[in-house]
């Protein structure tokens, strides 16, 4: 998982591809879609479940060698 963040049955969040900040390679991209199990075309609005209910900013999901993120913005966010 990412940071100290894991995913579990009953937490909706929302997750929102194309907010990002840094530039990452495919083999990262590859890294964090697979731990949310989701492809490239899956990109858009989605929701997860998450174990914690922290507030700030929607994971960013990223889909191409040319999308940019970080790390650090990668987070569960309560949508309720």
């Amino acid at each position: 998982m990412l940071g100290d963040e894991a995913l579990c049955f009953n937490c909706p969040v929302v997750v929102d591809s194309g907010q990002s900040l840094n530039s990452a390679p495919e083999a990262q991209i590859r890294q964090i879609n697979g731990q949310f199990l989701f492809a490239r075309e899956d990109e858009g609005l989605f929701y997860l479940n998450c174990a914690n209910k922290r507030k700030g900013r929607p994971i960013t999901l990223v889909f191409s060698e040319d999308a940019q993120f970080a790390l650090d913005d990668y987070f569960l966010e309560d949508n309720q």
